[in-house]
């Protein structure tokens, strides 16, 4: 299956400089690699959780926009640093080792997990 992925996807990171950026992409380990590891027939949370093998804690109340803004009350906004889109799916990728995941066919709203 296709993967299209997009490094720094709202713009936020560009002032930054270039070493910084790496710096944030190589701190997200192999997570973006187990997106493309994912089989046919499994969604990207089914990947991560074969892969990851510490299972899954899914975190509530938190606002994933639009654009891939990841919003909790009284804590500050954190920002993709990579998006990953594979079929109907969206994987968000953040700092503190965050991810969300996105299904706009499932009708589900979000996922959103830590991984490190």
């Amino acid at each position: 299956m296709d993967i299209k992925t997009t490094i720094d996807p709202t713009g936020y990171f560009a002032s930054q400089a270039s070493h910084e950026m790496e710096y944030a992409i190589e701190s997200l380990g192999i997570l973006p690699h187990w997106v493309t590891k994912a089989e046919d027939t499994e969604s990207i949370r089914e990947a991560f959780d074969r892969q990851y093998n510490f299972g899954l804690f899914e975190f509530h109340g938190i606002t994933i926009n639009a654009k891939g803004v990841f919003s909790y009350p009284e804590d500050p906004d954190l920002y993709p640093i990579i998006s990953m889109v594979r079929g109907s799916e969206t994987a968000y990728f953040y700092q503190s080792a965050m991810v969300a995941i996105i299904n706009k066919d499932q009708n589900i709203a979000q996922f959103v997990t830590r991984m490190d």
